[in-house]
């Protein structure tokens, strides 16, 4: 799960174990202190695990970056997604699918989809939606009969 301290200059994800409820591990990135709605936090992102990675998309205050994580802790990389504007703050949770990692990167005045190589965190592929007002879905994938895989 991810997390912030409460004075919101670090930005945490923990590992538990599932059967006992202690904590693995925990990986920190620096945050820094932002206005939020009331009903968010500064990791309001859910992190996504193949059952070997671990991908998250963290806020820092001003920047998003999505990073990946072995199921042991080791970081793998991060991926620097640049300045994000929203006036509720960042949420977007990303989503694994077969090799890419898909995040709905929506804000206020620019909106995109983009998958990311879940081996090595480069861009595969970039959406420009049209941009209105920033956006907290997750990705959904919608696999129909007459599609080509070679798609996504």
């Amino acid at each position: 799960l991810q997390s912030a301290s409460k004075d919101q200059s670090q930005r945490s994800l923990l590992a538990y174990d599932a059967a006992t409820g202690k904590l693995k591990w925990q990986q920190t990135l620096p945050g820094g202190r932002v206005k939020i709605h009331a009903k968010n936090s500064p990791a309001s992102s859910t992190p996504a695990c193949d059952g070997k990675t671990v991908v998250a998309v963290f806020w820092d205050g001003s920047d998003i970056s999505l990073v990946a994580f072995s199921v042991d802790g080791k970081l793998l990389w991060n991926k620097p997604l640049g300045e994000y504007k929203s006036q509720h703050g960042a949420g977007p949770s990303p989503i694994l699918f077969g090799s890419k990692v898909i995040v709905n990167n929506d804000q206020d005045g620019s909106s995109h989809v983009q998958a990311f190589d879940l081996a090595t965190g480069n861009l595969v592929w970039d959406t420009t939606r049209t941009p209105t007002k920033a956006c907290y879905s997750t990705p959904i994938l919608v696999e129909k009969p007459d599609s080509s895989p070679d798609l996504v």
